[in-house]
Order: structure tokens, then C-alpha cells, then sequence
């Protein structure tokens, strides 16, 4: 037969030690509203970091978006001023080759003036010659008669 165990006692000792448990429940229901509040605070604190971070990476791109602009502007005004200026060269340049055009037309309209004026004081100048030597062989031809005549004399 089983031996008789001593049952607990119960009265005093249940009421001591309930309050007990109650306490430490309570303490550890404690213990985990503080934990809980600070990984809250520390997942705050972070969110809040991140979002600082976010931020500040936003107004750096936004501060280079907008250097990245003036910079396109000024490219843009630059490309312009450099368009225009070898528009205005080349109408200039253009401008130089017609007024060239128009001197070498001018020239050549002079040479060939001086050219045909040239050649007809020349070909005058053969004339007169031609007939001066025509004359000389003339008066030649009539000396060499003459001396023919006064041989035969």
C-alpha cells in the first residue's frame, strides 16, 4: 500500500505567494512595456534618421539638378553665341567671295580691254611698217633699176 503523502497546507501560504506571482506578472508585464517602448522609440529614432537621410539626399539632387540646369543654360547660350558667330563669318566670308567674284570679272574685263587695245596699236603698227617696208622695197626695186641702167651705160 502507498505511503500517505503530507498534503500541502493551504490557507496562509496561498495568499503570500499569489501576490507574489502578481507582482512579478506585473513587473515583467512592466519589463516588456519598457522594452517594447524603447525598440519603438529606437525604431522611431532610426525612422527618423532615414528620413533626415532621405531628405538631405533629395535637396542634394535637387541642388545638382538645378546646377545641372544653369550649366545646360549657359552650354545652350554658349552653343548659340558660337552658331551665330560663324553665321555672321560665313555671310562675311560669302560676302568677300562675291566682292572678289566681282574684282575678277572687273579684271579680266580690263585685260581684255588693254589685251585688244594692245593688239591693235600692234597690228597697226605692223601696217604702218608692212607699208613703210613695202615703200623701201619699192624705192629699193627702182634704186636697183636705176643702177641696172647706169651699168649698162
Amino acid at each position: 500500500m502507498p505511503k500517505k503523502t503530507k498534503g500541502k497546507k493551504g490557507g496562509k501560504g496561498k495568499t503570500g505567494k499569489k501576490g507574489k506571482k502578481t507582482q512579478e506578472k506585473e513587473e515583467a508585464a512592466l519589463k516588456m512595456g519598457l522594452h517594447n517602448s524603447n525598440l519603438w522609440e529606437a525604431q522611431l529614432t532610426m525612422m527618423d534618421l532615414s528620413r533626415k537621410h532621405h531628405r538631405d539626399i533629395a535637396n542634394s539632387l535637387a541642388n545638382e539638378n538645378e546646377a545641372m540646369r544653369d550649366q545646360m543654360r549657359l552650354t545652350e547660350k554658349d552653343t548659340i553665341d558660337v552658331v551665330t558667330f560663324l553665321k555672321k563669318q560665313d555671310a562675311d566670308k560669302d560676302a568677300d567671295i562675291d566682292r572678289l567674284q566681282q574684282n575678277v570679272k572687273t579684271l579680266k574685263m580690263n585685260h581684255r580691254k588693254t589685251k585688244d587695245e594692245l593688239v591693235g596699236d600692234f597690228t597697226r603698227e605692223k601696217r604702218q611698217l608692212d607699208d613703210k617696208l613695202s615703200r623701201k622695197e619699192s624705192e629699193l626695186e627702182i634704186v636697183r633699176h636705176e643702177l641696172n641702167q647706169v651699168k649698162e651705160f
